[in-house]
């Protein structure tokens, strides 16, 4: 049962880290004056959103069982 609450907590901080960055990389797009800029930031928002996924689906698809 534990093990499904880890899960669904991973779970959400997957979407709101993908939802907050693709927010932030709005109001970005908004903000920036040069296309230096928002490519820059769209590699830091890019980066957030792999490094959230890696960690997440490595969690969610978890096997506690597996032989080593």
């Amino acid at each position: 049962m534990i093990i499904y609450i880890v899960k669904f907590i991973f779970l959400i901080f997957w979407v709101l880290s993908v939802l907050s960055s693709v927010y932030f990389f709005y109001l970005t797009t908004r903000a920036v004056t040069g296309m230096e800029q928002l490519i820059g930031f769209a590699i830091l928002y890019t980066f957030i959103i792999i490094a959230s996924t890696i960690v997440s689906f490595s969690v969610l698809f978890s096997d506690r069982n597996k032989n080593e």
